[in-house]
């Protein structure tokens, strides 16, 4: 029959999850080390553990997503405004952070000098 985890036992999870090892987390509890270890050997335990880390990761990818999102802006805006040199050098710097070398940009090619043929 699967146990449900005292509060004691959710507090030791977070800072097992926060990375602290035993000794600590039974020092700043007031438990014994053995207790910790036996908890830790609970099923419920490291399901409690393995939320928390979820909990945190699908947080922290929300998080990169809203950032991504707002730098993805910054950079349009610098596009946008400035002289044509200014964006299309913002372009460059933006197509080499993405990994995308060598990339010519329409227009950013030097006009090439006519073939001026005497007849």
């Amino acid at each position: 029959m699967p146990q449900i985890l005292t509060p004691e036992q959710c507090e030791a999870a977070q800072y097992v999850v926060g990375g602290d090892d035993f000794t600590t987390i039974a020092n700043h509890m007031n438990i014994d080390r053995k207790t910790l270890y036996n908890w830790r050997q609970l099923p419920e335990f490291q399901a409690e553990i393995d939320r928390i880390v979820k909990q945190m990761r699908d947080g922290l990818a929300d998080r990169l997503i809203r950032l991504a999102d707002r730098s993805l802006e910054v950079i349009e805006q610098g596009l946008l405004n400035g002289d044509r040199h200014d964006r299309s050098s913002r372009a460059r710097d933006t197509l080499r952070m993405l990994g995308i070398q060598n990339f010519v940009l329409p227009g950013s090619l030097p006009a090439q000098p006519e073939d001026n043929k005497t007849l």
